[in-house]
């Protein structure tokens, strides 16, 4: 069973990659500007699951 963040997040991820797409921004700096994670970032444009 996955924990209640993790679901949090999977939920997130559509509207951060989709954010990112329409960004003229590195991802450094478009992670920076949310105040999120570049490794996060990395973690789940790969699908981890």
């Amino acid at each position: 069973m996955r924990g209640k963040r993790v679901i949090r997040l999977e939920a997130k991820w559509p509207e951060v990659a989709s954010g990112y797409a329409c960004s003229d921004l590195t991802v450094r700096a478009y992670c920076k500007a949310r105040q999120d994670a570049e490794a996060s970032f990395f973690f789940w444009r790969r699908g981890a699951r």
